[in-house]
């Protein structure tokens, strides 16, 4: 499953490199961002098979918690818009140390409910720096 994923990946990433269009930028951002997102599934599968074992290790890495937060959301607007439903993104633009996959699946799934959840209307991510 990771070759097929990885493989769409690079060639999103081919394909970007030559694209000019900011419309067909943004699509091709979306597949991209949506097939990294597959892959994190695979591995987050993978992981619970460490979990179980007790050998599993977080990967910690720094990231910008806005950008992070403003990908998951590209990937889930079209949705969103779709049940008119706009979001609104306030968050610093500050780095974190933390697993950025771990991140992104929390954010994903926190979304993706309130999107189920919301008939109409506005849903606000908000993140910020506490201490």
């Amino acid at each position: 499953m990771r070759t097929p994923l990885s493989t769409t990946i690079s060639f999103t990433d081919l394909l970007l490199s030559t694209e000019k269009d900011n419309s067909r930028r943004k699509q091709l951002e979306i597949i991209k961002f949506s097939s990294i997102l597959m892959l994190n599934n695979v591995n987050d599968t993978l992981d619970n098979a460490q979990i179980k074992r007790g050998v599993f290790q977080k990967k910690l890495e720094k990231l910008d918690i806005n950008h992070t937060v403003t990908e998951v959301v590209s990937v889930l607007d079209m949705q969103a818009a779709s049940k008119n439903i706009k979001i609104k993104i306030t968050a610093p633009k500050v780095t974190v140390f933390a697993d950025k996959q771990r991140v992104q699946q929390v954010c994903m799934n926190l979304l993706s409910n309130a999107i189920k959840f919301t008939h109409d209307g506005t849903i606000e991510v908000c993140a910020w720096v506490n201490g």
